[in-house]
């Protein structure tokens, strides 16, 4: 016969094995759980000071205090606390110590007065069995409190989360703390970061990590969802905080009353912490606890939560750490003999208390036994709600404006009993969708979907539930917007100047439309123009489409289309300009034309570019002019990416992805091609036929499935005659360059990295005496799995100076390992390269300190600042980086966050104050805190990369006699050349 102690001992032996197993960090805070008595401490203040708090709840106003402990007295002040509990009559208090407290570690703590609690000991009781299961959490024990010597009540004492507690975790205060401080703190996409969380360290810093956080747990795609939160959080404990909380009733939380904790330095994880848990246990007992129930009706849900319910693997290891956790001592077997011990304890003091809300000790009595039964009766009821009930689906949110037809779109509703399932939707524009005068509900849905064929302009809020019959589910998300707008029907051809205007958008086109030859269409910032599927514009005059960065233009299909087709702009048309605009499931052709597209974009997901042998272009141009800059471009694998004949084209600074043929140039004889990224294109990332005069420098090809760069012919002539193929960094394509029937270019320091092959010159046409001939000067060669530099009997490769590994190519080649400077961030720099050898001069560097702010002046106090630039044109992970500031009293180091990535081509801010700096540059992006301060003295400054390679480095003299009120920046010329980089000192 197994008695109640021999229970209680092996599920205690369960918890020891569990913290030792996994959790050692943890400090299991139970050398007196359940305690023996309770501490009394004794507040003395003015009475009048005590009416004067208690007269303005809502106000943080402090009064002076003495508290006394076993005759220890120290100096404090004292403040009422709480959310809505301020306005309850037992109030929650928070102490501050002066100078000194009872503990060095505890110079802040809470005072909760549970009034809501008719147990007294539900926060207490789960933060201590939250404690046992190994989580981190906050310290508590019940205290009884004196007021000027009168009884005042039954407290619960909280440790505030605070740098003590960091420190007795083994945790850092350097690292981020966030506290949900008001409802809407949920993690979603309409959280207001700055209003409804609070920085609890680093408080001058920004809330940039948070916000990225936020952005990915809502953003990530499903298929990548686990990996992404496996990588993001510390796992274990978080799905040990989700079983808890499940497994505790704990549903004032997700919303608010949680901590999230960043490690920026060793792990780079986040991990939650639970916070003022006080409504637990049987405390919703009047509202049927709902696992996946994770927000109030009046806030979102919380994304982290539903989508980890939702995602497979995450969720059966929830429900199995639930299975644990009742295993070892979330079971009555376990809290019986706590509560039965306290129980003598806290039974004289219950009807002392004047001011919570217990009538009488009979009904205290009848609240604390019936947690005696919680726990296995809430662990069969969540086995139930697994396997009984329908189970949480998807909802999915409308990414657009409405204009036509609305179709709701929700995944299925799966259950494990395989019971019929119908849907429920409700929309309308009641917030909370109770109000039936202003919502809709439909019901007895058998389908995944709902047509909406009329409705008015206007805001409204959907959710869909399902149901067995007997139990009732709400859909991720049950929060969801529709905002429907009819917008400005585009109904005429467009024959005289016309201004498309925000206050108009958005724009509809349902029929092919024409722009007139003597008509320009202007499109402000913030349009967005609708097109039905299929749908062609085609202009004989002008376009000039001009966004912002903040307010961009839009051109996509209409909510009831998958795509559209093409602007065209025809042999009439004289200008088509875009800037700032994103091109979604549609593209460009142009004939005679001059077209800018700058900080644009072109999407493809849903738009079949194939039709027959017939491959259709994102850009497709025949004479005239093109420019593309500053532009990104994503295709589906099909089609090709830019195709121009007879056309004076540049291409610069933009980055391709997953598109045949990125940029090929067909019979150009002046053309640019620097800068740029290309990456995963199913055949040639960049293609010259019959092409003179065309520079190809400095961009990134990565895993192409065929050339990187490919010159030839096809049925348009070789490409003879100034063709440059120069600075490239190739990494994983099938060839580097390929030079074939009769072309020519000259190839030279290049860089070639785990490519099969790297220089080809071949003939592939029989109707061509002549196959290619290479120029080669100055290239690296490394790990070509099938050839180096080769070429067939009908071609010439004429190599020099190169460098190869591991394979030998002879002549004056070098055969030496080549050290890298960073190759995770493809900074192939070579640590010496006194040859001039590869893609990457030694003058130049990945990453460069261009600007150095040491002093503000008196109306423009931005803090100190530096500035880096990432001259590469992809992004650079940062992690491990750091800035080293030396001046003749020591060195300080600033590190960078792990994870932080500085995008291609752009700049990054390190501030020692993020507010101040924000005010001053509103439009500066990727800013990072907690830069060391600088001094006018002379200081070097050295970037060092994480492999402990110095990238840059700058020491500026001495600045005496600087105004009190000038700023002083030190300036760069930005060259990304240590030979002509120049610096000044600029007064300001």
């Amino acid at each position: 016969m197994i008695t109640l102690s021999m229970r209680y001992a092996v599920a205690f032996l369960c918890i020891v094995l569990f913290v030792s197993c996994g959790t050692s960090q943890v400090k299991i805070e139970n050398e007196d759980f359940p305690p023996t008595s309770f501490k009394e401490y004794y507040i003395d203040c003015e009475t009048s000071d005590v009416e004067k708090i208690y007269a303005s709840p809502k106000e943080n106003l402090y009064i002076p205090i003495k508290i006394t402990l076993n005759g220890e007295t120290h100096i404090a002040k004292m403040r009422i606390r709480g959310d809505t509990s301020r306005e309850d009559p037992k109030k929650s208090l928070k102490i501050k110590f002066d100078s000194t407290s009872f503990s060095p570690t505890e110079m802040v703590f809470n005072l909760n007065a549970e009034y809501s609690d008719k147990t007294l000991i539900r926060q207490y009781l789960s933060s201590k069995l939250i404690q046992q299961s190994g989580q981190i959490c906050f310290n508590s024990e019940l205290v009884k409190i004196y007021l000027n010597n009168k009884y005042y009540g039954l407290y619960l004492k909280v440790e505030n989360i605070d740098e003590h507690f960091l420190k007795r975790n083994n945790l850092s205060k350097k690292n981020n703390l966030y506290k949900a401080t008001k409802d809407g703190a949920c993690l979603s996409i309409f959280d207001d970061v700055n209003a409804k969380w609070e920085k609890k360290t680093n408080k001058k810093g920004s809330f940039n990590d948070l916000k990225e956080l936020i952005e990915k747990v809502n953003n990530t795609p499903d298929k990548d969802f686990y990996s992404f939160v496996k990588n993001t959080f510390e796992y274990k404990s978080l799905v040990n905080v989700i079983a808890l909380n499940m497994f505790l009733s704990n549903g004032s939380t997700y919303y608010h009353n949680y901590y999230l904790y960043h490690d920026l330095y060793k792990t780079g994880k986040w991990q939650l912490f639970q916070w003022d848990i006080d409504k637990s246990l049987s405390y919703y007992n009047w509202m049927p606890y709902t696992y996946h129930r994770t927000s109030s009706e009046w806030e979102s849900d919380n994304p982290l939560i539903e989508r980890a319910i939702l995602c497979e693997p995450i969720f059966n290891d929830i429900k199995e750490r639930i299975n644990e956790l009742h295993k070892s001592h979330l079971n009555n077997e376990f809290v019986t003999p706590i509560i039965d011990k306290l129980i003598p304890l806290i039974d004289p003091v219950v009807e002392l208390d004047t001011l919570d809300k217990i009538k009488t000790k009979k009904e205290w009595l009848a609240n604390i036994n019936r947690e005696k039964e919680y726990f296995n009766n809430h662990y069969a009821l969540l086995q139930n709600q697994f396997n009984e009930q329908p189970l949480s689906f998807y909802v999915h949110r409308f990414k657009q404006t409405q204009t036509d037809t609305v179709t709701f779109k929700w995944e299925k509703s799966k259950h494990k009993a395989n019971k019929n399932i119908t849907y429920t939707l409700a929309y309308g524009t009641d917030f909370l969708l109770l109000d039936s005068s202003k919502t809709t509900y439909i019901t007895n849905i058998t389908d995944t979907f709902y047509k909406l064929n009329s409705l008015k302009n206007g805001k409204y809020y959907w959710k869909v539930s399902s149901t067995d019959g007997n139990f009732i589910t709400e859909g991720f998300n049950t929060k969801n917007i529709l905002i429907f707008n009819s917008g400005t029907l585009v109904s005429a051809n467009i024959n005289s100047n016309t201004t498309f205007t925000k206050e108009g958008s958005p724009y509809i086109i349902k029929e092919n439309l024409t722009i007139g030859e003597n008509a320009t269409l202007t499109i402000n910032p913030g349009v967005e123009i609708h097109l039905k599927q299929n749908v062609k514009i085609s202009c004989n005059g002008n376009i000039f489409a001009s966004g912002t960065r903040e307010e961009p233009i839009y051109f996509m299909p209409d909510n009831t289309s998958k795509n559209w087709s093409h602007i065209y702009f025809y042999e009439k048309a004289k200008t088509g300009y875009f800037k700032h605009v994103h091109l979604k499931d549609g593209i460009i052709n142009f004939k005679e034309t001059e077209v800018t597209l700058d900080s644009s974009s072109i999407t493809i997901n849903n738009k079949n570019l194939v039709e027959g042998e017939k491959r259709s272009a994102l850009i497709w141009g025949l004479k005239g002019k093109l420019n593309v800059l500053n532009s990104t471009f994503e295709g589906n694998g099909t089609g090709e990416g830019m195709v121009v004949y007879f056309v004076d084209a540049t291409t610069e600074n933009s980055s391709f992805n997953n598109m045949p043929d990125a940029i090929e140039y067909i019979q150009t004889d002046k053309g640019i091609i620097r800068n740029n990224l290309v990456r995963n294109s199913p055949d040639d990332a960049i293609d010259l036929n019959a092409c003179n005069n065309v520079i190809i420098e400095n961009n990134i090809l990565i895993n192409n499935s065929d050339k990187g760069v490919s010159i030839g012919t096809e049925q348009y002539g070789p490409s003879k005659n100034g063709v440059v193929v120069k600075n490239n960094l190739f990494i994983n394509n099938k060839t580097c360059v390929s030079v074939k029937d009769s072309s020519f270019a000259l190839v030279k320091n290049n860089t070639m990295i785990n490519n099969r092959k790297g220089l080809y010159a071949y003939r592939k046409r029989s109707d061509y005496k002549l196959g290619g001939a290479i120029k080669a000067e100055n290239n690296l060669f490394y790990n070509c799995s099938e050839m180096y530099a080769w070429a067939d009997e009908w071609s010439t490769l004429e190599r020099t100076n190169s460098l190869s590994y591991p394979k030998n190519i002879g002549g004056d080649a070098i055969n030496k390992k080549p050290i890298f400077l960073d190759t995770l961030n493809f900074d192939y720099h070579l640590q010496e390269n006194k040859n001039d050898i590869g893609a990457f001069s030694s003058k130049t560097t990945a990453i460069s300190l261009v600007n150095i702010h040491i002093k503000s002046s008196k109306d423009k106090n931005s803090g100190d600042w530096i500035e880096l630039q990432n001259n590469y044109n992809i992004d650079v992970n940062l992690t491990g980086y750091t800035i080293i500031i030396k001046t003749e009293k020591g060195e300080k180091k600033f590190r960078f966050p792990i994870g932080t990535i500085l995008p291609r081509l752009a700049s990054v801010y390190l501030v020692n104050n993020f507010i101040e700096f924000s005010n001053i540059y509103p439009k500066a992006f990727n800013i990072i805190d907690e830069l060391p301060k600088l001094t006018p003295n002379e200081t070097s400054v050295t970037l060092i990369n994480s492999n402990g390679f110095v990238l840059d480095q700058h020491t500026y003299r001495a600045i005496s006699e600087i105004d009190e009120a000038k700023g002083v920046t030190i300036k760069s010329n930005r060259i990304n050349d240590k030979s002509q980089k120049n610096w000044s000192i600029i007064v300001e």
